[in-house]
């Protein structure tokens, strides 16, 4: 389940939610008392996976509760591995017999 499925999951069944001003909102989940503020003018949000991702759900649902738009949250990267694979080690470099740079045929 991504980011984007997660915030619209949140509503009022499992958070209390409260607008306050200057954009912020505080999400306070049912199950347990743990307290999330998400600001809109900075784009923060207290949880621990926006201190390790720079996104979260909370933001997200924030922006969508607010009706703003977001210069900060983008997750709509892609990005793929280039790593060591066995197309790479190939490609890399010179061909094994070629002659060396100055030499002349």
């Amino acid at each position: 389940m991504d980011v984007k499925q997660k915030s619209e999951a949140i509503d009022e069944s499992n958070y209390v939610i409260r607008e306050e001003r200057n954009a912020l909102v505080t999400y306070q989940k049912h199950s347990n008392v743990v307290t999330y503020h998400m600001s809109c003018l900075d784009g923060t949000c207290t949880c621990r996976y926006y201190m390790k991702m720079g996104y979260c759900k909370h933001l997200l649902q924030g922006h969508a509760l607010l009706n703003e738009d977001s210069d900060y949250v983008i997750i709509d990267h892609q990005f793929k591995y280039k790593g060591n694979t066995k197309i790479t080690k190939r490609q890399r470099g010179r061909v094994r017999d070629a002659l060396p740079a100055l030499q002349v045929m």
